[in-house]
């Protein structure tokens, strides 16, 4: 039996340990919130998943974070971003070599521009071999009903990662494999830039056309970026890519795309903000893929107008004329 460890206990993070539990392994949680914690332990519920839904009673979880690593097999990271370098730093001491550290964070470090793996691997310190990513169309409050739903597991230790990937593969959720970190990584930060644009596209009252272009031109973004940063095409046509894409730029269980989607309809950044109350990692990331975009010189005119919008004020409406009379080109990526 594998022993999983989950850091945060937010609505993903608390998914995941149920997939763990439903795959017959081991899983302890890990939250910061002594209430939502004791909710986990004694009513097998959530408050950010459906309500009724009851969590496997094999999950624990607790506010100890030595307690909730001891012993474990792999630690599995789900933390907003912003939180994630101080939550590494406090668990690093009992994290041991032998551990596997599963990254479940999709964004970019706003100051450094490194994706969450690197940042992990620089506080702990673990070899790039011990090192995971898991990304996929993976909204939560679908998969927390046990709705069938696959995901990718990336490391460049393929046999880890098949091993790990039997740890969370149960009969609602199926794990494919591959080598590209750094691909599985890009594609899983930028298509959250990408649902925010389309949620702003939707909140703006244009169909299907509108938004089909826009994710279509969306992937062409992060494709750019990703091959030019040395990861692989074929990742982008993946789970990892297109299928995330698709599941956050249509879902209303998004935050990204809920965000944009209030902005569209005129809301302020603020405003916008507390209607989805929730992380939005978008917002932070959006900067971070910008600068990477200029560091790598790759046009990325969608993630351009992210940040001009969100930091920047820009009403959306007025971007609209400039996009579209941008010059007559070949489709290509």
């Amino acid at each position: 039996m594998t022993r999983i460890a989950v850091l945060g206990a937010g609505a993903w993070g608390t998914t995941f340990a149920q997939i763990v539990c439903d795959a017959k392994h081991q899983a302890t949680l890990w939250g910061r919130d002594p209430k939502t914690i004791d909710q986990i332990n004694k009513q097998h519920t959530h408050p950010k998943l459906p309500a009724g839904h009851r969590l496997p009673e094999s999950l624990k979880a607790t506010i100890d974070l030595a307690a909730a690593i001891k012993d474990a097999d792999a630690v599995a990271i789900a933390i907003p971003s912003g939180q994630l370098p101080e939550v590494v730093r406090r668990a690093a001491p009992h994290i041991t070599p032998q551990m596997s550290l599963i990254n479940l964070t999709k964004a970019i470090q706003l100051d450094t521009g490194a994706p969450m793996s690197t940042v992990i691997a620089n506080i702990t310190n673990a070899d790039s071999a011990r090192i995971f990513v898991v990304s996929g169309p993976n909204l939560a409050a679908e998969i927390a009903i046990r709705q069938p739903a696959a995901t990718t597991i990336a490391g460049t230790d393929e046999t880890r990662a098949t091993e790990l990937a039997k740890s969370f593969s149960n009969d609602y959720f199926r794990v494919y494999t591959t080598n590209d970190v750094l691909g599985t990584e890009i594609a899983g930060a930028v298509k959250n830039v990408v649902a925010l644009a389309n949620g702003i596209v939707a909140g703006l009252g244009f169909g299907e056309n509108s938004q089909s272009a826009l994710i279509t031109r969306g992937l062409a973004e992060m494709t750019r970026l990703g091959v030019a940063m040395g990861a692989k095409p074929v990742t982008f046509m993946g789970l990892a890519g297109m299928g995330d894409l698709v599941a956050t730029c249509q879902s209303s269980l998004s935050r990204n795309r809920s965000f944009g989607f209030a902005l569209g309809k005129g809301a302020s950044v603020e405003e916008a903000m507390a209607e989805v109350n929730s992380t939005v990692e978008a917002v932070s990331s959006a900067p971070a893929i910008s600068e990477l975009a200029k560091r790598y010189q790759v046009d990325m005119p969608i993630t351009a107008d992210v940040v001009r919008i969100v930091k920047d004020g820009i009403n959306p409406r007025e971007l609209i004329p400039e996009f579209m009379s941008m010059r007559v080109k070949r489709e290509s990526l």
